[in-house]
């Protein structure tokens, strides 16, 4: 079990280095993607901050389904994703690149305050 643990850590962390230092050359990403990026953001943030203002995020994020996703809002650069994880009632948004950076993760309540109202 030890070693099965270990391999998934090295998948997941093998998978962060690509996502986190995703770069344009692919274009843009649509919806979709952005969802994805979102989903495997957050399971990366399960084990480690990567440098984002979160900080790392309870383990339970890394088993939220692809439908808690969804795109709330679309600009010309970015789009914003709203994560919820029903288990800890905790809702994260992560504005997401259309060059697939990911530019920042915040919770409900940073993430309103920067806005100045919720989606």
């Amino acid at each position: 079990m030890k070693n099965f643990s270990v391999i998934v850590f090295l998948t997941l962390l093998l998978c962060s280095s690509l996502a986190f230092a995703h770069t344009g050359g692919h274009g843009k990403v649509n919806q979709e993607k952005a969802v994805e990026i979102a989903q495997n953001a957050a399971k990366m943030l399960t084990f480690k901050s990567y440098g984002m203002a979160i900080g790392k995020i309870d383990s339970s994020w890394a088993s939220v389904k692809k439908a808690s996703y969804q795109v709330v809002k679309e600009g010309d650069d970015s789009y914003i994703i709203e994560a919820t994880n029903d288990e800890k009632s905790q809702t994260l948004y992560f504005d997401i690149g259309k060059n697939g950076e990911i530019n920042a993760v915040k919770d409900a309540v940073d993430f309103t305050k920067k806005h100045d109202h919720s989606h």
